[in-house]
């Protein structure tokens, strides 16, 4: 299922946020998490190398109704980020779930995953 999103933040990656791996100085590490309000989800990105008074999310979205479907919002987030890359001329190379590190009571209310950007 592919589920339609509004950009309400457009993505925007900090320098520092490609400091994440060492030895690897293009690489950005992005989580990108959200919750469902009313069956829609808001999803943001934020980067997680950088100093903890900078976290602030650097990309936002809002998705269409999937209510108690966090695998389908972290499928339209792994969209988002790609379609974003290929505009700012980055690629995504890694994307993973993290749905997997919720309980049953907040599983249907929260998405997040894990992203790899290479900018070169």
């Amino acid at each position: 299922m592919t589920l339609e999103y509004l950009v309400t933040q457009p993505l925007a990656i900090p320098e520092a946020a490609f400091t994440a791996i060492p030895g690897a100085p293009d690489i950005a590490k992005i989580i990108v998490s959200g919750g469902s309000y009313g069956g829609m989800w808001v999803m943001n990105a934020v980067p997680t190398h950088v100093p903890p008074d900078e976290v602030v999310p650097i990309g936002s979205i809002q998705t269409g109704e999937a209510k108690g479907q966090p695998e389908v919002a972290y499928e339209a987030a792994s969209d988002w980020l790609r379609e974003a890359c290929a505009v700012l001329g980055f690629k995504l190379v890694h994307a993973e779930s993290l749905n997997g590190q919720y309980g049953p009571a907040e599983a249907p209310f929260f998405s997040s995953g894990l992203f790899l950007i290479d900018r070169r």
